[in-house]
């Protein structure tokens, strides 16, 4: 046996045949016709127009099969000294058609209000055929209901502490009553067309898999535990492969940018004395970012919320640079002029001590800018790379994880203290407010487990 062979489990070699018969079963359930007849139950609704006065719709089965009229029937009733007339019910029901000569979906019938001191008559509902559409789905029948009630007309206040007014009947006295239209509205529903297939197919299933339910859950239990493990195993030889290129990119790379970050929010407490100090560590930061990217390809972490928060960053700072100093062209040779600052045979980043009596316009341009930036520019560009700083920190260490691990040492994410969280549209535009916005979800998804809190 070579050594990369490996032993298929049981259920590796067909488990493409299980999948295809599980989901020959579950459509089967799904599809199979019966004569399974779905329990349905009356559906009231009910508005009061008035104090003592009523309106109920009624429904008297939710459940409708094939081409079954759905017959609405509206009731009204009122107290003998309330006067409601002119009232009518309409009908709103796409999904069903109440005139089967035209087929619209609207249609307003009269109700007649019943008089509950009138007991020598019955009252007469008023009715509604609505028919299906549809064979099958859920719907809702919307009823709109107006009438005109007579109410006391305004008057003068009653003079008088203690006499209350007397109410009103505009039954007897209609003279002192005036009409006001109102209108309500009811819904029935929910109204099942057909066989709720879903239903039907849930109580199949569940009756399927009563028997069978530690099994498959031993099953699936099984086979997570075996997909954990296959990863576990996975991550660790990725670890193992890619340990030595973060090493040495934490060396040649993230540990400088770390420093020319970390120096930056040091040198920030105080503006206009460190305006130089400023510009020159956040261009030593760029100039180190541009050698990863031409040699590299750009920064390889572990997490891949670090790298969207290194880029975000990156991206944010040097649109503004770039903007300031007129363009991608003279950004560049502005980087370019500390690439030079060491001298012609010194192989090292460039120090603030090597900053030259008289350095380039572009050089001079950058300091002016920095200088220049408004505050809350300037306390979006320090929190930017304080988090990057730590992010930085972090990533640069997280391959001696396990001599943390094994010490009174641990490897933290520490931000700098004072740093304020800026408006998303600090830099003034949508675009660079949804980076902010993305930038806080990555910093979200990667600092929760690192800050030792």
């Amino acid at each position: 046996m070579s050594a990369g062979f490996k032993r298929k489990t049981h259920w590796e070699k067909f488990w493409g045949y299980y999948v295809l018969a599980a989901a020959v079963l579950l459509f089967v359930l799904y599809v199979y016709p019966s004569n399974e007849k779905d329990v349905g139950w009356p559906l009231v609704a009910e508005a009061h127009p008035a104090p003592g006065a009523s309106v109920v719709a009624t429904l008297k089965n939710n459940q409708l099969h094939g081409v079954d009229e759905a017959v609405v029937t509206v009731q009204a009733s009122s107290n003998p000294d309330t006067q409601i007339e002119n009232m009518k019910v309409c009908a709103d029901a796409p999904e069903f058609r109440v005139d089967p000569e035209d087929g619209a979906r609207h249609r307003c019938v009269p109700v007649i209000v019943f008089d509950k001191g009138d007991v020598a008559e019955k009252p007469v509902p008023a009715e509604l055929d609505l028919i299906p559409r549809a064979t099958w789905g859920n719907t809702k029948i919307l009823l709109t209901v107006s009438w005109v009630r007579w109410v006391e007309k305004p008057g003068p206040p009653v003079s008088g502490k203690n006499k209350a007014p007397e109410p009103t009947n505009c039954v007897k006295t209609p003279g002192q009553c005036q009409p006001l239209e109102e209108s309500g509205a009811l819904t029935l529903g929910p109204v099942n067309l057909g066989v709720n297939r879903m239903t039907r197919f849930a109580s199949r299933l569940s009756s399927f898999l009563k028997d069978l339910t530690l099994p498959i859950i031993l099953i699936f239990l099984a086979n997570w535990l075996t997909g954990k493990a296959s990863v576990h195993e996975e991550e660790r030889q990725i670890a193992h492969i890619l340990l030595p290129k973060v090493m040495r990119l934490a060396g040649r790379f993230y540990l400088p940018m770390a420093h020319s970050a970390g120096a930056f929010i040091k040198k920030s407490t105080d503006r206009k004395k460190n305006a130089q100090e400023l510009i020159f560590y956040l261009l030593s930061f760029f100039q180190v970012a541009r050698a990863l990217k031409e040699k590299e390809g750009g920064v390889f972490f572990v997490d891949m919320a670090a790298e969207q928060i290194f880029m975000i960053a990156n991206n944010l700072i040097r649109a503004q640079l770039v903007t300031a100093l007129n363009g991608e062209k003279e950004f560049m040779k502005c980087l370019d002029q500390l690439d030079a600052w060491p001298g012609a045979n010194v192989k090292r980043w460039a120090r603030f001590s090597d900053w030259p009596a008289t350095p380039d316009q572009t050089v001079t341009d950058a300091e002016k800018w920095m200088t220049d930036l408004t505050e809350p520019k300037f306390k979006a560009v320090r929190y930017l790379m304080g988090n990057v700083a730590a992010t930085l920190r972090y990533e640069s260490n997280a391959p001696f994880a396990s001599w943390y691990s094994n010490s009174r040492g641990e490897n933290l994410f520490v931000i700098a203290q004072g740093l304020e969280r800026p408006e998303a549209k600090v830099f003034g535009d949508e675009s660079t407010a949804g980076l902010l916005r993305d930038f806080e979800k990555q910093l979200a998804l990667y600092t929760p487990g690192k800050t030792g809190s």
